[in-house]
């Protein structure tokens, strides 16, 4: 299951209160020292994180591994998954389009850069009857363009790399 998967996040999201993540607890059951990054000196973060990055001071570590809870919006996760039976569905098949949309209302994520290719190329053929964006002029690319900007919240450079259109003239054309 995702949420017994060591190095991903699954263990985060619909945990009851008071129960410790995955990388808090051994095997069996024996809960692990917490550490904040400020805890170690230069050294120690070098080698233990193996890079010479500035890691929040404030940040929790637990047997060498930084939390994912210091950097993922567990909550905001939550919502936008909805129930622990939704993140087990999710994780067991390719992105659903209701999901990844409340993923943009919700924050503003983007498409991967091949999943916008191929939004893109859709709505080509849906608006346009063209197999690719390259056959459409400039304000057909534009249209597309606010297409792309409305339906899955990406950014403006994400948008003008897709649409093989200067990244002023997508700024210029989505105000």
């Amino acid at each position: 299951m995702p949420y017994d998967y060591l190095w991903g996040t699954g263990s985060m999201y619909f945990r009851s209160n008071g129960i410790p993540s995955i990388w808090r607890t051994t095997k069996q059951g024996e809960i692990k020292p917490l550490y904040q990054v400020k805890d170690f000196n230069k050294w120690k973060r070098g080698k233990l994180f193996r890079t010479t990055l500035d890691i929040p001071e404030d940040w929790y570590v637990c047997n060498g591994i930084i939390l994912p809870e210091n950097y993922v919006a567990v909550k905001k996760a939550e919502e936008i998954l909805g129930s622990p039976n939704a993140y087990r569905a999710l994780m067991a098949r390719k992105i659903d389009d209701k999901v990844v949309n409340r993923m943009a209302k919700a924050r503003g994520i983007s498409l991967e850069n091949k999943e916008m290719r191929i939004a893109c190329m859709e709505l080509c053929e849906e608006i346009f009857h063209e197999k690719s964006v390259k056959n459409l002029n400039s304000e057909q690319r534009i249209i597309i363009a606010r297409r792309l900007r409305q339906k899955y919240v990406s950014t403006y450079k994400q948008i003008a790399t897709t649409v093989h259109l200067p990244l002023i003239e997508i700024i210029r054309n989505m105000q």
